[in-house]
């Protein structure tokens, strides 16, 4: 006899809370989902994009820093009047302080001069002072140097300052040719005598000079200064002799000194590369002197 089929089973409350369990789970760590981080960026790019940096900015200041000190150094450049009127303007003196015979011979009278002279370097330069508005207006109609805005001229009269305490503060003056020396007035016959100096002069370069006012000028500034000179009679005795003698009468020998050729260039830059650039050359000069005589009214 055939087996019977079995019925099927009735699930009992055991087996329902067995069927209604949630499926089996697994636990996932968060962290090893989430998608890898990328790896720092290197330091070395991001240095060598700040040295660049610092490199190029270092290189536009320098540059610009050279063509500021080309600007200041040109501004130092005197217009061609201004030049001509410089060895009047800048070079300044008073009469002999001493004159002592060396050596009377055939060639001349050897003499031993002193006298306060000196240059000054504020005008030479550019960068002087004025003592008055209408002195400044004056030059800047001439176009001339030391005019502008108070801090440009600040920054230059610094920087020629600078020039000479760097580069030296003494000229050295080569009088090629000799000076002649004529008698003062249109009607003058012809120069009384010639002198020669032997050696170069050497002439103070002074900065920090006062304002110049012509009706009170300051010449506290100026240097004493010795050199030897050679002097010829030109004139013949009569000529001279007169000539002194008027000029006994009236309390000064008033002469006009004038020299053919003169060379001038900073002593201490004689044998450095820079000296050819810091040399002076100057033609057809004349000055006007007046030696003091004591007792005027002896005749």
């Amino acid at each position: 006899m055939p087996p019977r089929p079995k019925s099927p089973a009735v699930p009992d409350e055991h087996t329902r809370l067995i069927n209604d369990a949630p499926p089996s789970y697994t636990h996932i760590d968060p962290a090893a989902t989430e998608p890898a981080e990328p790896p720092a960026p290197s330091r070395r790019p991001r240095a060598r994009l700040v040295i660049i940096s610092l490199a190029v900015a270092g290189v536009v200041f320098l540059l610009g820093g050279l063509i500021f000190a080309a600007l200041v150094a040109a501004s130092f450049r005197p217009t061609p009047s201004e030049l001509e009127a410089l060895p009047k303007t800048a070079f300044e003196y008073t009469a002999p302080s001493s004159i002592s015979i060396v050596d009377i011979s055939d060639q001349g009278v050897l003499l031993n001069i002193t006298l306060p002279c000196g240059i000054d370097a504020d005008q030479a330069f550019g960068v002087q002072g004025f003592y008055l508005e209408s002195n400044r207006q004056q030059a800047k109609s001439r176009g001339w140097r030391g005019t502008g805005s108070e801090w440009w001229e600040n920054v230059r009269r610094k920087g020629a300052h600078w020039a000479v305490r760097t580069f030296g503060d003494r000229v050295s003056v080569d009088v090629k040719d000799g000076i002649l020396v004529f008698p003062t007035g249109a009607d003058a016959p012809g120069p009384l005598g010639y002198v020669e100096l032997p050696e170069r002069v050497v002439v103070p370069l002074i900065t920090g000079v006062p304002a110049y006012h012509p009706e009170h000028p300051d010449l506290s500034w100026l240097e004493p200064i010795s050199f030897i000179a050679l002097a010829k009679p030109v004139a013949n005795t009569g000529d001279i002799w007169e000539f002194i003698r008027k000029g006994w009468v009236k309390g000064s020998l008033d002469v006009v000194i004038g020299i053919r050729e003169i060379e001038a260039h900073l002593a201490q830059g004689e044998h450095s590369w820079w000296g050819k650039w810091a040399t002076v050359e100057e033609q057809d000069l004349a000055f006007d002197v007046s030696l003091p005589i004591p007792h005027p009214y002896l005749v």
